[in-house]
């Protein structure tokens, strides 16, 4: 079976849903932003909930403004060019911002360059976003549906509207876009005419291809609009000196609609998810669109996004796993009592606790068919959360008492000497939870440093790399532990503030001994 469509990864996560992302050697999504976090220096930045500053006015750069952007010595269309090679592909999400921050290429300025960074760190807390295409069997869905939404003349400099549209077959996102208008509009219906137009025209290549590849006849097209006013012209539309000027449009669509080519339905504005396509949109339009057409394979909490590799590494152990929850036999548990643990245990692995995860794995892999017995299966489970539940967070200064740990699961587990010789090689199922284990005991800057396409997949290999990146670097750990040390001042009106600096330092200082 192909593992790539349109030169993007394509993975199974689902029956009949696949998770679209970047191919090698930018290898996912998430890699792609982190490389352009890196470039910013935004590696530890705080993540936004929107792509632009909601309703952000951005004008031409002043010479002031501009000036002050070169003194900084950027490349401005390197970053934009990042930013729309994700929106083409897998990030409808990013389509307003692109095109309004594309708008200043040949002269940005201050200010344009501040949201750029904005949209970056929108990046930050959502790279583990990706386009989910989830086919659904449906005569009603079999029609291409749009939704096409405009704003009026919400730019102050020209006064120019912005079009939205975003397409959809068979319940997936196919087709996205978000334009500025050709010409100044007169009211707010005749820029959501541009819209409806624009989409409209892009319809007619659209059916035509569908039918010519899957050799069918497709319905009357959907057009979903949120403007009655505009409605009523398609309905009852009559020429006069207000309206003359939408003459041709107006009867295009209007022939369209009477002869039953398109569809169109008047849905209320908060259902409008082609609302963010038009405008720095705020986060309660950014979320419709993200619920809609991309897939979250990442924690999330009220505050924002989590970053979590772990999350898409264990559902994609899942795919090889779990056929589904029919195929798993147990004389002990009920089917209908065995699917709804199955259900429980599946979403904490993907939005709760790290036990959680670790306790789905092994509860799949015990209730899997014909599955053998493997070293890890015999380790009791309470002792094995506990024994995971100590290993910390793998950092630059606490490797020593990271290794102890890590090593103490490996040896619990009767894999030790397989880790540290790198032979023979683990069984499938040893090297699995081995690689989700050590995946979620690295921090995220320890991840990039060590993580690669060619040991992520591999538990032997990813030990060994740990190793590599930091038994060479714990001289100078060490220094720079002490030198910490020696540059700390006791200060008489803060005694508090020197003890826990000291005791801290210590802390440090016992880990890079090695005496926890």
């Amino acid at each position: 079976m192909s593992t790539t469509l349109l030169s993007l990864d394509k993975r199974m996560s689902s029956k009949n849903c696949f998770f679209l992302d970047f191919p090698t050697p930018l290898r996912t999504l998430r890699i792609l932003c982190l490389k352009g976090l890196e470039m910013l220096g935004l590696e530890n930045c705080r993540p936004v909930k929107t792509p632009l500053t909601p309703a952000i006015q951005l004008h031409t750069a002043t010479d002031a403004d501009h000036q002050a952007f070169l003194k900084l010595n950027l490349n401005y269309r390197s970053y934009t060019g990042m930013l729309n090679y994700l929106s083409c592909r897998t990030r409808p999400d990013l389509a307003a911002a692109v095109s309004i921050l594309s708008k200043f290429n040949q002269r940005p300025g201050l200010s344009h360059w501040k949201e750029v960074i904005h949209c970056w760190k929108y990046l930050k807390g959502t790279s583990d976003l990706g386009l989910l295409l989830k086919p659904k069997k449906d005569k009603i869905l079999d029609r291409i549906s749009w939704y096409t939404d405009a704003t009026w003349a919400e730019d102050q400099e020209s006064r120019i509207s912005r079009s939205g549209s975003l397409a959809f077959w068979k319940s997936c996102p196919i087709l996205w876009n978000s334009k500025k208008q050709k010409n100044i509009t007169m009211s707010s219906t005749e820029s959501e005419l541009n819209a409806l137009s624009d989409g409209e025209q892009e319809n007619q290549w659209l059916t035509f291809l569908i039918e010519e590849l899957w050799k069918i006849k497709l319905a009357p097209t959907l057009f979903h609009i949120d403007n009655k006013g505009l409605l009523e012209k398609l309905k009852n539309f009559g020429s006069n000196s207000k309206t003359k000027h939408l003459d041709i449009k107006a009867k295009n669509l209007r022939e369209k609609f009477k002869n039953e080519e398109i569809a169109v339905d008047l849905i209320p504005s908060s259902q409008m998810i082609a609302d963010s396509l038009s405008k720095a949109a705020p986060h309660s339009s950014i979320k419709k669109l993200q619920q809609k057409c991309l897939s979250i394979l990442s924690s999330t909490t009220k505050e924002g996004y989590k970053d979590n590799r772990l999350g898409f590494k264990i559902l994609v152990s899942f795919s090889t796993l779990l056929i589904s929850t029919s195929n798993f036999k147990s004389s002990s548990i009920p089917q209908e009592q065995l699917e709804e643990l199955l259900k429980s245990q599946i979403s904490q692995v993907l939005f709760k606790s790290q036990a959680a995860r670790f306790q789905a794995i092994f509860l799949l892999l015990k209730l899997k068919p014909g599955t053998k017995r493997f070293k890890m299966d015999n380790i009791n489970a309470t002792i094995l959360k506990t024994t995971i539940e100590a290993i910390p967070i793998l950092t630059e200064e606490n490797f020593s008492s990271w290794r102890t740990r890590i090593t103490a699961l490996f040896k619990l587990g009767g894999l030790k000497d397989q880790m540290i010789d790198g032979q023979p090689d683990l069984e499938e199922d040893d090297n699995t939870i081995l690689c989700a284990i050590i995946l979620s005991k690295l921090s995220t800057q320890t991840q990039n440093n060590v993580v690669n396409s060619e040991n992520e997949d591999n538990a032997q290999l990813l030990w060994k790399a740990i190793l590599k990146r930091f038994i060479s670097s714990e001289p100078s750990n060490r220094a720079r532990v002490y030198n910490q040390f020696s540059n700390i001042e006791f200060d008489i009106s803060n005694i508090e503030k020197f003890i826990t600096e000291v005791r801290s330092i210590i802390v440090k200082m016992q880990d890079q001994l090695g005496q926890h």
